[in-house]
């Protein structure tokens, strides 16, 4: 078990004969500077502290996010501009992946940042990194999603990653907001 807070690099709870630890919990709080946001958002629906999502490990995340979605899941899609930025886009091809792809898919991916220089090499199979995506809420309070990951060595929790979901998981909440305004006024029209 690895317990996180999402502003500090994390306290690691030893296993014998692990590498990793078997679960990870990561501490998220509202910033007020932000205005409001999911985590405004889960506490006032939910009056407390709690669970916002599950990760769930695969092996391919294409795969199961492909397969995933032609079951009817919804996933996240970050802003175009992630997979187009010059950094991200050379940091996914080196990784031995495919920008366009992971796009399709609304997959991240980001390089461990615990990584030590000395190992990082041009090849992508020296690389360590993770692989993610987040679903949309699952339930009508949209506080609870899920995540798929897969790891390439990577045991952080996607730390460069959060600012693109976070910008996701907002323009999908204001979307959200003006839909059932949108609604509320044509109720009232009627």
């Amino acid at each position: 078990m690895q317990y996180w807070k999402c502003s500090k690099a994390g306290i690691t709870l030893p296993f014998t004969d692990k590498k990793e630890p078997d679960c990870k919990f990561v501490i998220a709080e509202s910033l007020p500077h932000q205005g409001r946001n999911q985590v405004d958002t889960f506490l006032e629906q939910h009056t407390a502290a709690g669970i916002q999502h599950v990760a769930l490990y695969t092996k391919n995340i294409v795969s199961a996010a492909h397969t995933m979605a032609k079951a009817g899941v919804h996933f996240f899609s970050p802003p175009p501009a992630y997979y187009t930025e010059v950094g991200k886009r050379q940091e996914i091809e080196e990784a031995g992946h495919d920008p366009q792809m992971l796009s399709e898919h609304g997959i991240l991916l980001d390089t461990d940042l615990q990584q030590d220089p000395s190992s990082q090499r041009e090849c992508s199979e020296n690389r360590r990194y993770l692989l993610q995506v987040f679903t949309k809420p699952l339930f009508a309070e949209d506080t609870f999603f899920l995540e798929l990951i897969e790891r390439r060595g990577a045991t952080g929790f996607g730390e460069g990653n959060i600012r693109a979901l976070w910008r996701s998981v907002q323009a999908y909440m204001e979307n959200e907001r003006r839909d059932s305004q949108g609604e509320t006024v044509q109720s009232a029209q009627q």
